[in-house]
């Protein structure tokens, strides 16, 4: 829980002091494709909440915050089908090279799976907290801005059933329009 909190509290000092510089805050919207990469996933779709405070070397402070519920398919690992869903909230440095960018990003949020553990269709819902670090390099083009990452995700779950670490990647084409 202090973990949590201690995340909380430095992102609002990161955040409210990228505010504080004097050139405009931008903020974003937009969706994602994530495709199959670990664990037997399906594609899924997500979603992005992404503000950028720019600063006055033309680079940028961003704060993110998506969602992605992503499917998985059944083989011999998962006999029945599951999903999971993750929600973080990063914070990185856009280093910008004229359009182009590349942005290192870290941050900390929720890795929630929901298990069918037989063929009746009985389900048990666990919600991990989890670390999320990725970096991300895209291409600006006056109110878009479209991307690739690719984000590393340690999620620990201490409910006590199937207690474990787990460590996975996933990443995808992205693309942002600015909002006025």
């Amino acid at each position: 829980m202090k973990f949590y909190l201690l995340t909380f509290i430095a992102v609002v000092i990161i955040v409210f002091t990228a505010a504080a510089q004097k050139e405009k805050a931008e903020y974003f919207i937009g969706v994602g494709l994530q495709p199959p990469l670990e664990g037997g996933t399906l594609v899924s779709v997500g979603f992005t909440f992404k503000s950028q405070f720019n600063l006055k070397n033309d680079d940028a402070i961003t704060a993110a915050i998506s969602f992605s519920k992503i499917g998985t398919r059944t083989n011999y690992v998962i006999p029945y089908p599951s999903n999971f869903a993750l929600l973080p909230l990063l914070v990185g440095y856009q280093k910008r090279l004229k359009k182009f960018f590349i942005e290192p990003q870290a941050g900390a949020g929720i890795f929630s799976k929901t298990i069918v553990y037989d063929a009746a269709g009985h389900e048990k819902v666990l919600n991990n907290g989890a670390i999320f670090w990725g970096l991300a390099t895209g291409y600006r083009i006056k109110r878009f801005i479209f991307f690739l990452d690719y984000h590393r995700v340690s999620s620990f779950n201490t409910s006590g059933l199937y207690s474990q670490h787990k460590t996975f990647g996933y990443g995808g084409i992205n693309v942002l329009i600015k909002i006025d």
